[in-house]
């Protein structure tokens, strides 16, 4: 028994020394911070003031996390939004870490989040029609700018902070397309056309802004499936402003709340052209409907552009375009805020309303003979805005404070007498009948 027990002591020790001889790994502690990414698309998000969004699911697209030892860590990542208040406009940073099982920070990235205010259309002011201390004189006659064919009345330069008239949009025959265009459509969709209605106003102070509606393509139905026109197939709203700081320049960002696009053009990219995404159908605008456009400024050095659906087109043609692309009610419309320098009250302003025929790839130069129509556009009424008294009034946008033009050839247009009343106007645009042009500055 001594013997058997004394051979497994020894067999005990020899497993127990021979263990030891093995080396012993040490314990290596982790000092390696874990590394977070933010995807460079995701950097900024615009929401609307009190907008009811889910801000943590929001605020982390496009944010991963990865570590040496763990391995992907994302839903570790801590968010610091303690600066945001999405009840204020303004602009938020916040911020983004994440710790490792060893208790490890990664450094801290931070997104972009602007607050932008919400506008309505603005109620109609109450319309001054007494004398306007000091007002300026009627304005001088328009120099002719070359490229396109247009109707434009200008106000005198003087303190007004906006324009809004209520129009109802022409019917369009238009004949110059790039390719062999079905000339026994008014308006062919299936061809890039090179004339471009358009119906717009527009202000300069310390610099120039133009907005409104332009006829573009849009989003149709072809055998049930959705695609963009090649050609202009409905009125849709732009915003064109010159600035060098609060561009705003960018593309659509659906995912982040942002439906519009601004592309910065000519050789200083200060010139800011602004259009709202195609697919939302109820911002388009066709023939018959009646629409009061603004131009609006929210505040100094900024305006905005806003449209209020009247009446729908009752024309049959329009009916059946909504009809057959499936395109929803038109629906009143509001810009974002941009910056346009001296707009608001603080310099002298003039103000303009604009029915033209653009000409792709033709500013400047001569405009170019077209047999293209745009049928009576009907100005119901046209104000101008003035602060008086400390009140906002509407002033009749009439002949006393107009300057008119039909360029390049007068004979080009038929239009009636401005209303002295409501500056209410009809106009229409039919340049074959031109007979005439002037010379071109």
């Amino acid at each position: 028994m001594k013997k058997i027990l004394l051979g497994l002591i020894v067999f005990i020790l020899g497993i127990g020394l021979a263990a030891c001889d093995k080396e012993v790994e040490p314990i290596v502690e982790d000092k390696i911070a874990p590394i977070i990414r933010i995807q460079s698309d995701y950097l900024i998000i615009y929401l609307e003031k009190n907008q009811d969004v889910n801000i943590d699911e929001l605020l982390i697209q496009g944010v991963t996390a990865i570590d040496n030892i763990d391995g992907d860590i994302t839903g570790n990542i801590q968010i610091d939004k303690s600066e945001l208040d999405l009840t204020k406009t303004g602009t938020y940073t916040v911020k983004f870490y994440v710790f490792d099982k060893a208790r490890n920070q990664s450094t801290i990235l931070t997104k972009q989040v602007i607050v932008r205010d919400t506008y309505e259309v603005i109620t109609p002011f109450p319309i001054w029609s007494n004398p306007i201390e000091n007002e300026a004189a009627k304005p001088a006659d328009q120099k002719v700018f070359g490229g396109a064919w247009y109707y434009k009345v200008t106000s005198a330069e003087d303190y007004w902070v906006g324009i809004e008239g209520t129009v109802i949009l022409p019917e369009l025959k238009i004949r110059r397309y790039e390719g062999a265009f079905d000339s026994s459509l008014n308006i062919d969709p299936n061809f890039r056309n090179l004339d471009n209605p358009s119906i717009y106003m527009g202000g300069h102070a310390a610099t120039e802004s133009d907005v409104g509606l332009s006829f573009k393509p849009a989003q149709v139905l072809v055998n049930g499936n959705e695609r963009v026109t090649n050609g202009s197939f409905a009125f849709r709203p732009f915003w064109r402003y010159i600035t060098t700081v609060e561009k705003d320049e960018g593309t659509y960002d659906l995912a982040k709340g942002r439906r519009y696009s601004v592309s910065a053009t000519g050789s200083s990219k200060t010139n800011m052209i602004a259009n709202w995404y195609f697919g939302d159908t109820q911002y388009y605008y066709l023939p018959g409907d009646k629409l009061r456009i603004i131009i609006y400024s929210p505040s100094v050095n900024y305006l905005q552009l806003q449209i209020e659906v009247i009446e729908k087109s009752k024309l049959e043609s329009s009916i059946k375009i909504r009809k057959d692309n499936n395109w929803k009610d038109p629906e009143s419309f509001v810009s974002p805020v941009f910056r346009s320098g001296g707009h608001g009250g603080t310099i002298k302003a003039t103000y303009k309303r604009v029915n033209a025929i653009d000409q792709v790839a033709n500013e400047g130069k001569t405009a170019i003979h077209t047999e293209t129509e745009v049928k009576t556009a009907i100005w119901e009424s046209v104000y101008l805005h003035r602060k008086i008294n400390g009140k906002l009034y509407r002033v009749p946008f009439n002949e006393n404070r107009a300057s008119t033009i039909g360029a390049p050839d007068q004979t080009a247009y038929t239009f009636t007498a401005i209303n002295p009343i409501t500056g209410g106007q009809s106009v229409s645009i039919h340049p074959e009948t031109a007979i005439t042009r002037p010379k071109e500055n």
